[in-house]
């Protein structure tokens, strides 16, 4: 939850540049990898501690999205 805020500030600006109709950058997995290392060595020079780092792009958490969203989407909540 700690990145709910800057995931969802940059999802409204994805959806408003979709609906402009404007190509949206999608980063390359190697491009990926070094903002994920940059990222984790900031948050160890700041001390910031977590149990576990989960990127969308890890097969654990890719499975575990589409488990919810078959659950949710069989309840009729979307």
């Amino acid at each position: 939850m700690g990145s709910a805020y800057t995931t969802i500030a940059a999802d409204a600006i994805a959806r408003l540049q979709m609906s402009m109709e404007r190509r949206l950058l999608r980063l390359p997995l190697p491009v990926a990898l070094v903002l994920v290392s940059i990222v984790m060595s900031l948050w160890k020079d700041l001390d910031i501690a977590y149990d576990k780092f989960i990127r969308t792009t890890d097969p654990k958490h890719e499975a575990i999205v589409k488990e919810f969203y078959s659950r949710v989407l069989a309840n009729g909540d979307i």
